[in-house]
């Protein structure tokens, strides 16, 4: 766990469309069909739904007792697993308000646990709020700044994009070649572009660092699947 002066510092307040969303969040039993009557699905995602409705609602003192025991060097892996496990749905229950189908939802899905992940760290309990709440907000605020770049690369000409997602594959390629790992000046001329117009194609997409280069599209639906190995530590 994080130090206690950072717990609720720089925290926003819930606010009445965020509540509306989790107060709204349907039972285990109920939630596969309230999902799939909202966001139309494919037998992957139907899947994951059944998964993650497998996992028990926590009462207030159960949860309680998790997030003590999160802090615990010897308890804490295992609290974690469990909070993040009762909050799925609300992840998903959530994601699906920025989506219109489940290939996005996916990756949506993904950056809203670790939003979910995130928000324990800065969690105070003495402060009076529930957690699910708290967590909302993180999980939101991941999924709209992940909307956000979506957004921001949708709007980036295609001819520019295939430049960016090049970069990764031609810089593997020089440091095979040259034995060493390749300077962007190097990496840019295999581009036909400078080092600072490289720089500024970068920031214009807007990544820190060169995106993955994407694979082939492909007709196969998107696999969903409960990360148990994740890191929370």
């Amino acid at each position: 766990m994080k130090d206690r002066d950072r717990k609720g510092s720089n925290i926003p307040e819930i606010d009445d469309e965020l509540r509306r969303i989790v107060d709204s969040l349907p039972l285990p039993d109920r939630f596969v069909k309230q999902v799939i009557d909202i966001v139309p699905t494919g037998k992957q995602f139907r899947a994951y739904l059944e998964e993650i409705s497998k996992f028990p609602v926590l009462s207030a003192n159960d949860e309680a007792q998790l997030i003590e025991q999160a802090r615990d060097e010897k308890t804490g892996r295992v609290a974690r697993r469990k909070l993040n496990e009762a909050n799925l749905r609300l992840v998903t229950w959530i994601a699906k308000e920025y989506t219109a189908g489940d290939a996005q939802l996916n990756d949506l899905i993904n950056e809203g646990t670790l939003g979910l992940l995130r928000s324990l760290d800065s969690f105070d309990p003495e402060a009076g709020k529930p957690f699910q709440e708290h967590a909302a907000i993180w999980i939101r605020k991941a999924i709209s700044e992940e909307v956000a770049n979506e957004t921001r690369l949708n709007r980036v000409p295609d001819y520019l994009l295939e430049k960016v997602t090049s970069i990764k594959p031609i810089s593997q390629r020089l440091m095979l070649e040259m034995g060493r790992e390749p300077t962007r000046e190097e990496v840019a001329s295999e581009l036909g572009l400078g080092a600072d117009e490289l720089d500024r194609l970068v920031k214009l997409v807007g990544h820190g660092a060169p995106p993955e280069e994407e694979s082939e599209e492909s007709d196969e639906e998107p696999e969903y699947t409960y990360d148990q190995d994740i890191d929370y530590d």
